[in-house]
């Protein structure tokens, strides 16, 4: 099956069991064209997957410890492309992900098609917990940086709450707040952030955040995420918090909480246009 022909399906309502029996040829490929397209895998394969290419189901496909990237440039096309490097909040060794132009366009693809089924076809106010500048370099685009980028296409005038040394505008928060005042907004931010930098500036309830959603990436690890559970956010200031991979597990597998992101989306004006 065809990337197209994956992507174009509905993004939720099949079981695992029918997900894994179509991703489990294309993972089969995808292996062993990194088998032939990169020799650092292929030795790794060699070494603790001898029998490679016969795998039966997706828990027998090759798996990477993360650790790896940071310690050796596993890359399987020699075109140019975005080099994604980690934030480094757990150690100073930053790891390395090495992105090609079609890679780049199918996970663009996608988001899309993945976040339009949850936030509907309209864009809402979004407020970014972060800096302009993590994107202004594309040449040291981080991951956090292509996070932004990624989600900014799902926003309407999205604005950037912190200066470039990641300290809050207070002023324009509380502006965007009272602006949106009433209709659904959209918060995004990894959790260090919102936590250190949201969280903490207006802890004492002066913020209004209970029309907004907030999404934040899943995955990483850091002693600032640990001290800043989401449901203590939602508390505190009454937005509905979620990652955006909880967002795809748990909220769309309620009917009545599809019904409630439906409701929370139909007042926005801002389509959201494929890639």
């Amino acid at each position: 099956m065809s990337f197209d022909t994956l992507v174009a399906r509905p993004a939720f309502g099949v079981s695992q069991a029918v997900r894994e029996r179509l991703m489990l040829p294309e993972l089969r490929q995808l292996t062993r064209h990194h088998q032939a397209m990169c020799p650092p895998y292929a030795r790794i394969l060699e070494r603790v997957w001898p029998s490679s290419g016969s795998f039966q189901s997706v828990e027998e496909l090759p798996f990477l410890p993360v650790g790896l990237f940071k310690q050796a440039d596993l890359r399987s096309s020699d075109e140019s492309g975005l080099v994604l490097r980690s934030s480094g909040t757990t150690g100073q060794v930053r790891s390395s992900i090495f992105v090609d132009p079609e890679n780049a366009q199918r996970q663009s693809r996608a988001l899309v098609a993945t976040m339009k089924a949850v936030l509907g076809e309209m864009r809402m106010p979004l407020l970014l917990i972060d800096t302009r500048t993590v994107i202004s370099d594309p040449g040291q685009m981080t991951a956090r940086g292509a996070g932004v980028l990624g989600m900014m296409k799902f926003g309407a005038r999205p604005t950037f709450a912190l200066d470039a040394a990641l300290d809050p505008d207070l002023a324009l928060i509380r502006q965007f707040v009272e602006a949106n005042a009433g209709r659904p907004i959209m918060l995004f931010g990894f959790t260090f952030l919102v936590w250190t930098k949201l969280y903490e500036s207006f802890r004492d309830g002066a913020l209004d955040l209970s029309n907004a959603i907030r999404s934040t990436p899943a995955g990483g690890s850091s002693s600032k995420i640990a001290k800043c559970p989401m449901a203590c956010f939602a508390r505190h200031y009454g937005a509905v918090s979620a990652s955006t991979a909880s967002i795809i597990s748990t909220v769309w597998s309620n009917r009545s909480a599809r019904s409630f992101w439906r409701r929370r989306t139909a007042t926005s004006t801002h389509p959201i246009s494929p890639m």
